[in-house]
C-alpha cells in the first residue's frame, strides 16, 4: 500500500465531493464519481486503470483508514467491498436510464463518501482550510433580490456570502424569505425587482455578522461559530478576498 501524501489526499477528497454535488443534482449523474474514483486509482497504483484493478486496493485503503469499515454491518447496510462491486458490475452493463441510473448514482454517491472520509483520515487534517468548500458562490449588493433567490433555490443554499467595503456578512434565506412575502404577490413582485443594497438600505434585510477566519485557524476554534446554520468564512491570508466557506455539514 503506497504512502499518501495528505495533499493528495485532500486535493482527491476535493474531486470526489464535488462529483458527488454534481451527482446529486443531476439525480442520474453518476459518471462524474466514478471518473473521480478512478483517477484517484491511477494516482495510487498507476499500474492498473480500471474499476475491477483497483477492487482490492481500495477495499484494503478503505479497511485500513476508515474508522467504520472492516466492522459488522447492520442487515440492511452494505460493506464497501459489496458496495464496489455493485458499482463496478453496474458501470460495464450498456446504458442505465430512470430508476437503475438514479440506484447507480446513490450508490456511488455512498461509495464516494466512504472514500472521502478515508482520505481525511489520512490527511489526519485540522485546518479548517483543508474542509472548506471553495471558491464558493456570493451574492453582490448590486444584484437583485430574484437573482438572489434563484442562486439559493437552484443550489439549495441556506445563506449566501457578500461582501460590503472590506467586510465580510451573511445573507440568509429566512431573511429573504420574510422580506419577499410581505405584502402579497404584488408586493413579493416588486421586491424581486429590487438590488440588495436597496433592501438593506431599507431596512428590509439586515445583514449576518460572518465568523470570518484565515486558511491555519483549526477546526477546534471554530465549532461553537458552527451553531444555528451559521457558517465560518474562510478569508485569504493576504487581503480580503474570500477564499472559502465551511458549515456544520462540510465537518461531518
Amino acid at each position: 500500500m503506497p504512502a499518501i501524501a495528505a495533499a493528495v489526499a485532500i486535493h482527491f477528497r476535493g474531486e470526489l465531493r464535488r462529483a458527488c454535488e454534481r451527482a446529486l443534482s443531476d439525480g442520474e449523474g453518476y459518471q462524474p464519481i466514478l471518473f473521480a474514483v478512478e483517477r484517484l486509482g491511477r494516482q495510487l497504483w498507476p499500474n492498473r486503470n480500471t474499476l475491477g484493478g483497483f477492487a482490492c486496493y481500495f477495499r484494503e485503503l478503505v479497511e485500513q483508514h476508515h474508522p467504520l469499515e472492516g466492522t459488522v454491518a447492520d442487515d440492511h447496510e452494505l460493506t464497501f467491498a459489496q458496495r464496489y462491486d455493485i458499482v463496478r458490475r453496474a458501470r460495464n452493463d450498456a446504458m442505465h436510464i430512470g430508476a437503475e441510473a438514479r440506484n447507480l448514482t446513490s450508490h456511488c454517491v455512498v461509495l464516494s463518501m466512504v472514500l472521502e472520509d478515508t482520505l481525511m483520515a489520512i490527511a489526519c487534517t485540522r485546518r479548517i482550510a483543508d474542509y472548506m468548500t471553495r471558491d464558493p458562490v456570493c451574492a453582490h449588493e448590486w444584484q437583485r433580490l430574484a437573482l438572489i433567490r434563484q442562486t439559493m433555490l437552484e443550489y439549495s443554499y441556506s445563506c449566501l456570502p457578500c461582501r460590503r467595503g472590506r467586510e465580510w456578512y451573511i445573507v440568509s434565506d429566512h431573511d429573504l424569505c420574510e422580506f419577499l412575502q410581505r405584502g402579497g404577490m404584488d408586493g413579493k413582485t416588486a421586491r424581486l425587482r429590487m438590488k440588495l443594497c436597496e433592501a438593506i438600505a431599507e431596512g428590509g434585510i439586515k445583514p449576518h455578522e460572518a465568523k470570518v477566519v484565515l486558511p491555519d485557524a483549526c477546526v477546534d476554534d471554530v465549532l461553537d461559530d458552527l451553531k444555528h446554520g451559521k457558517p465560518v468564512l474562510v478569508k485569504h491570508s493576504q487581503g480580503d478576498e474570500l477564499l472559502g466557506i465551511a458549515n456544520a455539514f462540510d465537518l461531518m
